[in-house]
Order: structure tokens, then C-alpha cells, then sequence
């Protein structure tokens, strides 16, 4: 049987079953693989895979973007008419297979005086993600010795009888439906609402565009993935709820105009950035390509 992905699904699956593979040899060999470099890899491949363009465009320097922070991705129509933003933040399953450590990790130390309360970064999150009128999602990075464990919750590849573990390397999840769970990190319970990285732009295993291209299957994909609980969020029913736009978001336009620059080093423009966008590593623009095809996955 011949089965279909869109180009970017079969772009975001080749990410997830890269991630899969790295975690499985970094565990092997003894390496942390901690959530930056795996996120920094992810995008270096990013811009080499995807069908269309990725700007990729860092607000501050590597080492004040640690602990997983949140960068903004957007993916954008052909013709620039329509975009799908959130705001991802980044954890990786522990190397006992167990649990995502860090998600309830506070956002800071506790400062004078000393019963003053600090956020957790999930809580940040979501608030910036509210500031930024963008949905919050969490990427997992996974790798487990047990395949059984990991979900066939891809509607697509059931259809087709395939199953592919890999798939879960990278998965999403929403943030609010995270934070039901604190402060529990265990991946067992954390899996129900998760999905692997390609179904967020789901074709329905047809392999084909929607109209509003990889923006409006994204849109789709992440009202899936808050469908549950979306308490910050006040008309669950309105796209622009869920981050969908006409056109850009003006974080990503003065990214995009920063990057044309052609500037290698952080200067003034990321400086501005930085500070207009507090609590924000960077953003990520994926822009469909105008003749972009449908490869088939067998």
C-alpha cells in the first residue's frame, strides 16, 4: 500500500526519528544531549530539510537562552496570507526513561524576602505565550528501550498499518494540559496528550495540502492538542485564539527583516528583540515553498 505525507510531515517525521536515534546513541555512550543542543541541531537541520525557507533568528546569546526556553515558531503560507504561531518550550525524557525533569522546575531562585513566591516555568510560559497571543506547547524529546510503551495515537500510519516508533522522538503536548498534571513529570502520564511532531500539520494520510498551506494544518493540529484544557485561553472557537493570523505576527516580521540583514553576530536588532520579547530564545519561521510536492512514504 502506498501512503502520503505532505513534504513538511515527512520533513517534522525524519526530525523526530533523528532525535529518536541521537538520544538512543547519546544514552549508549554516556552523553547528557541535553535539551539546547538537541533543539540547535533540530533547527541546523531545519534549514537544511525543510521544502520551503526557515529563518532562523536567536534573541540573545546561547549560553542566556538555557534550561529550555522558549522559542517561537511560526509556519507560514506560500503567499504570506496566513501564519500559525506558538511558543515551544523544550524537555527531554531523563535517562531512566521515567520522567521529563524540569517540568516543574521553577522559573528562578527565590529572591529577599525569602518567602516571596517564584513562578514554575511552565507558569511562565504560559504567560508569555498569553503576552504574545500564541498557543504554549511543550516539545518532548524522547527515546525509551520499551517501544511498547509509546502510543499508536497517529491516526495516519494506523489507516496505513504501519507503526514506527521513531516517530516519538519528537512529540508536542499543550502546555495547559501539562500543567493539569503538576506537578507530575512521568512520561506514562504525560503520553496521553501527546502527539508526535508531524502530526501537528496532519494530512489525513491524503499527502496534501490544505488550502492555507503548512499555517492552516498547523492550526488544525494544535486545536487537537488543546482541545482539553484550555483555560487561559477565553474563545476557544476563534483561530486567532489558537495564534492563527493574516499574515505575520510583528515578532516575526522584525526577525525576518533582522535576518535579510545578514548579520552573523548578535547585535543592536537582536539586542531590540531581546528586550521588546522578554522570556523569548529566539524564532523560528517556516515558510511553504510555492511549487512544494507530495512525497510518498511507503
Amino acid at each position: 500500500m502506498t501512503y502520503f505525507f505532505t513534504a513538511e510531515q515527512l520533513c517534522l517525521f525524519g526530525l523526530s526519528c533523528d532525535v529518536w536515534d541521537s538520544r538512543a546513541d547519546a544514552k549508549a555512550s554516556g552523553l547528557s544531549y541535553n535539551e539546547e543542543t538537541i533543539t540547535e541541531r533540530m533547527l541546523l537541520d531545519l534549514r537544511r530539510r525543510w521544502p520551503g525557507s526557515v529563518t532562523i533568528q536567536p534573541f540573545s546569546k546561547a549560553e542566556e537562552a538555557k534550561n529550555g526556553a522558549d522559542w517561537a515558531w511560526t509556519f507560514v503560507s506560500s503567499d504570506g496570507s496566513v501564519s500559525q504561531s506558538m511558543l515551544v518550550q523544550a524537555k527531554r525524557l531523563d535517562n531512566r526513561e521515567v520522567d521529563y525533569a524540569g517540568v516543574k522546575r521553577l522559573a528562578g531562585k527565590p529572591k529577599p524576602p525569602a518567602f516571596a513566591p517564584v513562578p514554575h516555568q511552565i507558569d511562565q510560559l504560559i504567560t508569555n505565550a498569553a503576552r504574545l497571543n500564541m498557543p504554549p506547547l511543550y516539545a518532548f524529546y524522547n527515546h525509551l528501550s520499551d517501544s511498547s510503551r509509546v502510543p499508536v495515537n497517529c491516526r495516519s500510519m494506523t489507516i496505513a498499518n504501519l507503526t514506527e516508533v521513531r516517530s516519538w522522538g519528537i512529540t508536542l503536548a499543550s502546555a495547559h494540559e501539562v500543567k493539569a498534571l503538576m506537578p507530575d513529570e512521568q512520561f506514562d502520564n504525560h503520553r496521553v496528550h501527546s502527539k508526535p511532531l508531524h502530526c501537528l500539520l496532519c494530512s489525513g494520510g491524503t499527502g496534501l495540502r490544505r488550502d492555507g498551506g503548512s499555517a492552516a494544518a498547523a492550526n488544525a493540529g494544535i486545536a487537537q492538542l488543546v482541545s482539553g484544557i484550555i483555560e487561559d485561553v477565553d474563545d476557544r472557537s476563534s483561530p486567532t485564539a489558537l495564534g492563527f493570523n493574516q499574515g505575520l505576527l510583528p515578532m516575526f516580521e522584525l526577525a525576518e527583516r533582522i535576518a535579510a540583514d545578514g548579520s552573523s553576530e548578535l547585535g543592536e536588532g537582536h539586542a531590540g528583540l531581546a528586550k521588546e520579547f522578554p522570556g523569548v530564545a529566539g524564532a523560528v519561521i517556516f515558510r511553504d515553498h510555492k511549487d512544494g510536492r507530495d512525497i510518498p512514504f511507503k
